[in-house]
């Protein structure tokens, strides 16, 4: 073990070889720490040389994440998500884990990243969202044989209250469709309510993917920032089913022939650029409608997941519709339908030999006498 001394302070490093190189540590305030570090080194030493993995203590965090950014994500996400995990890396990882062993991060560092983040004042939504992040930069390091293993695999999220989801009741549709009917853009309105496609899918939607003879859309595009990809959020392809209000909006559309390409375009006839549909057309088209409330372009998906719930109450056919690749994102919109509940209940059938509407009649006469005790 080396000990140095820097302003009457005492340091201590130890040192490991790695194929002939010699690979120290960073300077410890007490032996233990220095010791643990060495011990650590040599047991992931061990593991690498066992498994044929890529073993590089010196790998830093900043040096690693960066690679993954620009190696890995720039080719597979979209642009849009490109952008956000930079912003995210530069902004809130980076000034902290910067210059961090990839091998040396642990619950420990988390913590004091969730530390730093919390002096920004950030949500726990927002901190969730940058862990999340880090774990994923880890997980792609375990691929890769750098770690023998995520630390922060099992890293708890900090509680967040609960968010409402934001959408408009049916006479708030009713008033912005009349205020909007004239409007170029009315007819990818009117999609967007009736269908819960995404911004980025609506404005990526091509006339190839409209089927007349079936009635239905096809999402197998979005439009991001940065143009058409041939992909959608999730990678998957989804049909919806047109509602014939939409498809009368599509017909009227195609005998325009303003594009032979694009479902929605420009009055020229050219493609409508994301950033002027969420941040412009859409809120002109609020206030348009007298709206003192507005909300975004992406609470209309919400708009369709709350009143498909709230009309149908088929949880699992919602799913399939916006393409969740789970279950569990569906389900925030279940407590807005106590239809589905029921529903699920009665389908239940045992031949019982209980006739029920006789018993049903006299248990609501008892329920009318019954008083409260809350």
């Amino acid at each position: 073990m080396e000990t140095i001394r820097r302003d009457n302070k005492v340091k201590y490093r130890e040192m490991i070889r790695v194929d002939g190189r010699p690979i120290k540590s960073p300077c410890f305030g007490r032996k233990t720490d220095a010791k643990n570090w060495k011990r650590r080194m040599l047991n992931e030493r061990e593991q690498s040389s066992a498994s044929g993995s890529n073993f590089n203590p010196n790998l830093t965090f900043g040096t690693f994440s960066r690679t993954w950014l620009e190696e890995v994500v720039k080719i597979r996400n979209s642009q849009r998500t490109y952008e956000c995990y930079n912003s995210d890396l530069k902004n809130h990882l980076l000034p902290t884990l910067e210059l961090t062993l990839i091998t040396s991060i642990s619950p420990t560092s988390a913590h004091k990243l969730i530390s730093a983040l919390k002096a920004k004042n950030l949500t726990h939504r927002t901190i969730n969202k940058v862990i999340g992040l880090l774990k994923t930069i880890l997980n792609f390091a375990v691929k890769s044989d750098y770690i023998p293993k995520n630390r922060l695999f099992a890293f708890p999220e900090l509680k967040e209250p609960p968010k409402a989801d934001v959408f408009w009741e049916k006479t708030e549709i009713s008033q912005f469709f009349r205020a909007n009917i004239n409007d170029n853009l009315f007819p990818m309105y009117l999609t967007a309510i009736y269908t819960g496609m995404r911004l980025g899918e609506i404005l990526g939607l091509c006339w190839d993917r409209v089927n007349f003879t079936t009635k239905q859309i096809e999402v197998t595009r979005i439009m991001t920032r940065s143009g058409l990809q041939e992909t959608t959020k999730t990678h998957k392809k989804r049909v919806i089913s047109m509602h014939p209000d939409v498809q009368a909006a599509f017909v009227k559309l195609i005998q325009a022939q303003r594009s032979k390409t694009f479902v929605f375009t420009k009055e020229n006839g050219r493609p409508l650029d994301y950033n002027h549909v969420s941040q412009r057309e859409f809120k002109k088209a609020q206030k348009r409608a007298g709206f003192s409330k507005v909300i975004r372009f992406h609470d209309l998906r919400h708009t369709f997941a709350s009143q498909f719930m709230m009309e149908v109450g088929d949880i699992y056919s919602l799913q399939k519709i916006l393409g969740h690749r789970s279950i569990d994102q569906t389900n925030r919109y279940a407590h807005l339908s106590t239809k589905f509940l029921s529903d699920a209940i009665n389908k239940l059938s045992f031949d019982s030999g209980v006739e029920s509407e006789p018993y049903m009649n006299h248990a609501l006469k008892i329920s009318s006498n019954i008083v409260s005790i809350s």
